[in-house]
């Protein structure tokens, strides 16, 4: 399985609500560092800035290393719902005799645009923890 970083940010939809909020945070920090010479607006937004880079790594490290101790499953997904441009995925999979639910933001794009109720897809479930899961195909190459 080969992690794929464009697909992870073209899909998924936290790393899509981390780089707008980046990029509006340090646009919105020049803007008040140009309009008011005060230091605590620019330390403000800068500072929202680090965190938001701070929370994209954690989320890149946290998927890209998903499938060192992973099972690929196959789930149903049992309910989508647009919001704000992005499409929250509800998927049910069952691990070890146990059924779990799962629920996740992924941007609606051509790709996506596909995952309709009733439908099956892989994830990859953490054996360590499975409640903790990813859809397979939005994260990582399908070719081998």
């Amino acid at each position: 399985m080969n992690f794929n970083l464009k697909r992870m940010i073209k899909n998924d939809g936290y790393i899509k609500m981390f780089i707008i909020y980046g990029i509006v945070s340090v646009i919105l920090g020049v803007l008040f560092t140009i309009q008011y010479q005060e230091v605590s607006w620019n330390m403000l937004f800068f500072g929202m800035t680090l965190v938001v880079a701070v929370l994209f790594y954690l989320r890149y490290y946290a998927i890209k290393n998903f499938d060192l101790d992973s099972t690929k499953v196959k789930a149903t997904i049992k309910n989508t719902l647009y919001y704000r441009g992005s499409r929250i995925v509800t998927y049910e999979y069952d691990y070890q005799g146990i059924t779990y639910r799962k629920r996740t933001m992924i941007t609606t794009n051509k790709e996506t645009r596909n995952l309709k109720m009733d439908d099956e897809v892989e994830i990859l479930v953490k054996n360590q923890d499975p409640k903790k899961s990813i859809i397979w195909e939005l994260y990582f190459d399908t070719e081998l």
